[in-house]
């Protein structure tokens, strides 16, 4: 079709088509039929205050995950510390075990050493009273030279010292290696208790440390959402303000004609109100009515009157010459309906439907269809 002039801007026509798609700015996207033509500054207000809205929700989302973060840091040094504190304690446990094990054998060893002791003391005095026995009588002990008495006194006397020093080490070593038996038991059995509390510190630790991953994770996505839905919404309040600053522009661009979006029955609401109702007879769906309301759009803001006046082209379709609406009807020069049967008859017959005819109209540059 033609090219009116300033309106074959690509952010214009891409801003027009994101007017009718941007999700999340409900205020005006999923507004009943006809699609407006250009938003109102009060649902450009609204779309900006949504968007504000959410941006409060994302920085207090934010604040949340960056809590819950801390948290999980300060819970995995937890982890950490319990698991040192659980390896500390099996290594204690494990050294408590072998000086029982060794206390065991030095108990073993001073019980055997006074066995050993006992038995050489029952010996000797088996020999001392064996040696007693060859004294024929008292008489002959009497009669006896004095040193031999006194030889005797001093073997048996030697002889039962040596007996009582080693049955008295050996019972000091048999009690010690007792005392220190019992003591490394205690000991034993108190390291393995505090084996087991560090255990269950550590499963308490990792518990915690999962759960708040868990919660960490899940603020996580929730911030993700929110910050897309932000950068959905104010992409959708810009391109609604960038839609009403082109609309505004558009009496400046250098068409001719263009009625007030405010204007009844010939208004360019009214014009889409037509091309809705005819929209069924061609097959069309509502994103395909979509597609139409951005082309017409970016091609005559759907003014009836528009007017290229270095082209010539002509009307809602910009038919170029504008006669050529004449097959249509002859009325085609201020008859909006007539204008668009012959547009739509156009673009079903070139293209085969509006979407694809606003593809190869944003296709190709400078734009046209």
């Amino acid at each position: 079709m033609g090219l009116p002039l300033g309106l074959r801007r690509g952010a214009v026509v891409a801003v027009a088509l994101a007017a009718f798609t941007v999700p999340g700015a409900s205020a005006w996207a999923a507004a009943p039929s006809p699609v407006p033509t250009v938003p109102s500054e009060s649902e450009v207000s609204r779309a900006k205050d949504a968007a504000a809205a959410v941006a409060e929700e994302v920085a207090e989302i934010t604040a949340r995950v960056e809590r819950a973060e801390a948290r999980l840091q300060a819970l995995q040094r937890e982890v950490s510390e319990a698991v040192s504190a659980q390896e500390e304690a099996e290594a204690q446990l494990a050294d408590a075990e072998d000086a029982v094990r060794r206390a065991t054998v030095d108990l073993a060893a001073a019980q055997r050493a006074r066995d050993a002791a006992d038995r050489a003391l029952s010996g000797r005095a088996a020999l001392m009273y064996m040696q007693g026995s060859d004294l024929q009588n008292l008489t002959t002990l009497l009669v006896s030279p004095p040193n031999v008495m006194a030889d005797l006194s001093l073997v048996l006397d030697d002889n039962a010292r040596e007996v009582r020093q080693g049955l008295d080490v050996a019972t000091s070593a048999a009690v010690d290696a007792a005392f220190r038996e019992r003591e490394l038991t205690r000991a034993r059995d108190t390291q393995a208790a505090a084996v087991e509390e560090a255990a269950a510190s550590r499963a308490g630790a990792e518990a915690k440390a999962e759960k708040a991953g868990e919660e960490a994770a899940e603020l996580g996505e929730q911030q993700e959402e929110l910050t897309a839905r932000l950068d959905e919404l104010e992409e959708g309040a810009a391109d609604l303000a960038g839609l009403r600053e082109a609309a505004a522009s558009l009496g400046r661009s250098g068409l001719l004609g263009l009625q007030a979006a405010g204007s009844l029955g010939t208004g360019p609401k009214a014009a889409q109100e037509i091309a809705r109702s005819k929209m069924a007879s061609y097959g069309w769906d509502d994103a395909e009515f979509t597609c139409l309301v951005a082309l017409w759009y970016a091609e005559s803001a759907w003014s009836w009157s528009a007017t290229n006046p270095s082209s010539g082209a002509y009307g809602i379709p910009q038919s170029l010459p504008g006669w050529k609406m004449a097959s249509a009807g002859s009325d085609w020069l201020t008859n909006p309906a007539t204008q668009i049967t012959w547009g739509m008859g156009y673009i079903e017959d070139v293209y085969g439907s509006p979407c694809t005819a606003y593809e190869k109209f944003l296709s190709r540059s400078p734009h046209w269809y």
